[in-house]
């Protein structure tokens, strides 16, 4: 099979990495440009491309842009073409299947390179590989580029994959060693930019575990986090109301027979975590506990939702986001009266 490749300027990082995927693999293509990063119109590559699919002289096509919409309106202009504008495996599997497609579109800007390698060369296979993800959270002076609000969610989605969160440098370096001499398969240890909080145990021996006890709520959090949970604890025994803490050493695989013994049935359940709404580990313990009949009587998940935050500070971000002991406390409070 031989394989048609075109890009424009926005889509050249992109085709490299395609390029390299394919020689690796022993596929024949022709590459019909470009191959400068200069400014250029994606027609003059695109149709090219798509002429060599039409008349036989390639088998299948991969066009890319920024965002693959340009690629695609070009590619289909050429009788013959079915071009599909695909951002996920999902999606480019089944227009092969039902729509019968010859040509794939990409944007450089849409769909990530590494998390296709994080899928393709590591969890499929099932290799050993030990991700150090830092940045884990909020990291403040860096920037709003430079948030970890994501990783906690994609990663855990990638089947085989093990996420661990440390709370503590102690946990840190157990957690570590964990990854490296005890885990099969593909790791990730996630820790956050700057030192620790008041927390400083080594509580890393079981999957979730209880930091404090309270029969009126429990709150559920993972990575340092667990310093603002602590604290919203205290406020709360303040007001009357005994707050159980629990921690999470890994957010992936949840099971329910881990998740269980600690979460069934509990009457207030609170779910804090300093990464946003889709898809968060609450959402996902949520899920997981209804499924079984053991969904808590209240659920209140604490997180950063759907809005991008600014620069500042930890405690600033953490305070405007209601993630904080304060954030967390009032947030269980309101709940409860």
């Amino acid at each position: 099979m031989k394989i048609a490749l075109a890009c424009d300027h926005g889509g050249l990082n992109l085709k490299r990495e395609i390029i390299a995927y394919l020689e690796a693999g022993g596929y024949e293509y022709e590459d019909f440009g470009t191959n400068s990063s200069e400014s250029c119109d994606y027609p003059d590559y695109a149709l090219p491309a798509a002429e060599a699919v039409a008349s036989g002289k390639c088998d299948r096509g991969i066009v890319v842009c920024s965002t693959g919409i340009g690629v695609s309106i070009v590619a289909n202009k050429v009788p013959g073409i079915r071009c599909a504008h695909c951002h996920d495996t999902y999606c480019a599997e089944f227009t092969r299947l039902h729509n019968n497609s010859n040509m794939l579109a990409l944007g450089e800007k849409v769909v990530g390179v590494g998390y296709d390698q994080l899928i393709h060369d590591v969890a499929l296979q099932q290799l050993h590989v030990v991700l150090g993800v830092d940045r884990a959270g909020l990291v403040g002076a860096d920037g709003e580029t430079h948030h970890g609000c994501f990783d906690a969610l994609f990663l855990s989605e990638i089947p085989g994959f093990t996420v661990l969160c440390p709370a503590s440098f102690a946990e840190l370096r157990k957690m570590v060693r964990q990854a490296l001499f005890e885990i099969a398969g593909p790791v990730a240890v996630r820790y956050p930019r700057g030192g620790e909080g008041a927390y400083r145990e080594d509580r890393s021996g079981q999957p979730v575990v209880r930091l404090r006890e309270g029969a009126d709520a429990a709150i559920l959090t993972y990575g340092v986090l667990v310093n603002q949970a602590l604290e919203a604890a205290d406020l709360l025994a303040e007001r009357g109301i005994q707050a159980e803490v629990l921690k999470l050493n890994q957010i992936s695989p949840l099971e329910y027979e881990t998740l269980a013994p600690w979460l069934s049935g509990k009457r207030m359940l609170a779910v804090s975590e300093d990464a946003f709404g889709a898809g968060c580990v609450g959402q996902r313990v949520a899920a997981i506990l209804a499924q079984h009949g053991a969904a808590p009587e209240k659920l209140i998940l604490i997180n950063l939702g759907k809005a991008f935050l600014p620069e500042g500070t930890v405690p600033q971000l953490q305070h405007k986001a209601g993630i904080d002991a304060e954030g967390i406390a009032r947030a269980v409070w309101e709940a409860s009266t």
